[in-house]
């Protein structure tokens, strides 16, 4: 959902399309002056655009799709009570992120998509983290809304400390949804009884370990394009390998650890060629459907076939990083960051 929201708001927004749709990242020297909000000679200073209807619209979401049932079942409401809180929460949930957001100052567009992000994933943290009771709701619907609420306000404080780059906040976004089949893989692979917690912390490390990691190397040139082809790049290398190194007789530990490995390295591979060639959005997302297409495509050709299973997992196994890389390098462009080039 916030995916498309952000392609919504690009798309609706020629303000923004230079630093979501650049398909060459601009030079080292272009940016820093972009960055310093400084005039270029002979150019009108460049004004920063104020996101704050952006999420208080956001928020407004979140109320409405979270918050709004939340808080009844965590106050233990019922009947009329519960129906007119679960009304107005929204509306005054909305009304005061605005208030908050015009106190703050400017809103940058990284606040609002890490805000929203931070709501969602905050909702699933707690869940997971919230004891399991038979026969009472609260309890999940407690540590939901309470893991909720930090992650979202944090998330808006913290990038507006940090100020990251659009980039760096769609790979913030992205790894904290890796961080989920990643830690479902390590809790195959250790028998762990609390499966569901080494999910949740694995998803909370993942998103903010790649998220500092960024600003510690004060990354400002990865594009949205990038990171998602990161993402791509971890979960098809991890899937290749899966489907390559399993068999009949292979336990689901083996299983776990070649989707593992296969997705660390596809990360590890994602940021190498990030740094070495540069794609635009709309490139990056033909990558993220071309699998699923792909998918369907060898699967009927394969049941047209009367191949045997394994043999469908193995040319799977080959075609998708072969598919996916490949389009990658027809897609994308050489980086230029640091040469001087133009963008």
């Amino acid at each position: 959902m916030l995916s498309s929201l952000l392609i919504l708001v690009a798309l609706i927004d020629p303000a923004i399309k230079p630093d979501i749709f650049a398909y060459a990242r601009p030079s080292l020297g272009t940016h820093v002056v972009s960055m310093l909000n400084v005039s270029v000679p002979g150019e009108e200073p460049r004004v920063q655009k104020d996101y704050r209807l952006y999420h208080t619209a956001m928020q407004g979401v979140v109320g409405l799709t979270l918050y709004s049932w939340l808080v009844p079942t965590t106050l233990n409401l019922e009947d009329k009570t519960a129906a007119v809180t679960g009304l107005w929460t929204p509306v005054f949930w909305a009304g005061g992120q605005y208030i908050m957001a015009k106190a703050s100052g400017r809103v940058s567009l990284p606040q609002v998509l890490m805000a929203g992000a931070g709501a969602y994933n905050g909702l699933a943290h707690g869940f997971i983290f919230a004891p399991t009771s038979e026969y009472d709701d609260r309890p999940k619907a407690t540590w939901g809304l309470t893991f909720s609420l930090i992650e979202n306000i944090g998330n808006f404080y913290l990038a507006k400390v940090t100020k990251p780059t659009p980039g760096v906040t769609i790979r913030f976004i992205l790894q904290g949804l890796n961080g989920y089949a990643q830690g479902a893989a390590l809790a195959e692979i250790v028998s762990s009884r609390d499966d569901d917690n080494v999910i949740a912390m694995h998803s909370i490390m993942s998103g903010y370990g790649s998220y500092f990691g960024s600003l510690a190397v004060q990354d400002t040139w990865t594009t949205a394009g990038d990171a998602i082809f990161e993402y791509v790049s971890s979960n098809i290398l991890g899937t290749s390998l899966l489907l390559l190194l399993s068999s009949d007789e292979s336990s689901s530990q083996s299983a776990a650890t070649s989707f593992l490995i296969g997705n660390y390295a596809g990360y590890a591979a994602g940021l190498v060629l990030s740094h070495e060639r540069d794609i635009s959005l709309g490139g990056a997302l033909v990558t993220l459907v071309a699998p699923g297409l792909l998918n369907g495509l060898i699967l009927g050709t394969l049941i047209l076939t009367d191949a045997s299973p394994e043999t469908s997992m193995h040319v799977m196994g080959v075609l998708l990083p072969v598919t996916v890389y490949g389009m990658y390098y027809i897609l994308s462009n050489k980086s230029e960051i640091g040469t001087g080039g133009e963008s």
